[in-house]
């Protein structure tokens, strides 16, 4: 069976709508095909390779997710708080209302 390369827009309606800027994250990490260069400014993806990523992804789906039992990390410390991700709303130390 011959494969085509296939753009992006073909690329994007069969992985289920991604951005380019999110399908170069993931081609970036290694999790998703190469691209092909095909002219100057032009790029595609080999169509079997996105079938195989696609079948990947649908066979990822049924296998159980291994869970760690081990006792230290249940008894390991929480990371410090200047560490841990912000959340919306005002910066740290910043009140509510300020004094007059």
């Amino acid at each position: 069976m011959t494969s085509r390369i296939l753009r992006f827009p073909e690329v994007r309606s069969r992985i289920g709508g991604y951005s380019r800027m999110h399908v170069d994250r993931l081609e970036k990490a290694g999790n998703f095909p190469k691209r092909i260069q095909i002219g100057g400014n032009a790029v595609g993806w080999d169509e079997s390779e996105i079938e195989d990523w696609i079948k990947s992804r649908k066979d990822a789906r049924h296998q159980p997710s291994v869970v760690s039992l081990d006792s230290d990390a249940n008894n390991s410390p929480a990371a410090p708080a200047s560490q841990s991700p912000r959340k919306r709303g005002r910066p740290p130390g910043v009140a509510h209302h300020p004094a007059p």
